[in-house]
């Protein structure tokens, strides 16, 4: 949206982005662009409903995330490592699931690995 939580009122992860707001894959698809979304943490997962409008990724892109369990490893549950969300979005750039041929795309891929403790 290129806005702040006060324009636009998402304050927390579960509230959803008021319809009203003009956000960017909306705004991309409608000017001829594929857009495509690759997430590495539970916390963006699509089937939560957060940043919809993509054509692949948040629409089609299971990434099997789970709440996780007691000597769970993280990776395999809550977060996926960045090397994973790069190689399903170099997968689809690279022509297994790409726009046409000529056509303009963009990629959203999210890589949780920066964040603390690592």
């Amino acid at each position: 949206t290129s806005t702040l939580p006060p324009r636009h009122g998402v304050n927390d992860f579960s509230a959803p982005l008021p319809a009203t707001v003009p956000d960017l894959p909306p705004l991309l698809r409608d000017n001829g662009y594929r857009t495509g979304a690759f997430v590495g943490s539970l916390i963006l997962d699509p089937k939560g409903g957060t940043a919809p409008g993509f054509d692949r990724g948040f629409d089609v892109y299971d990434a099997g995330f789970r709440l996780q369990r007691p000597g769970e490893n993280r990776y395999g549950t809550v977060e996926r490592r960045a090397d994973d969300v790069v190689a399903r979005a170099v997968k689809w750039m690279s022509g297994v699931q790409a726009p046409a041929a000529g056509a303009p795309w963009f990629v959203w891929a999210h890589l949780f690995d920066p964040h603390d403790p690592y």
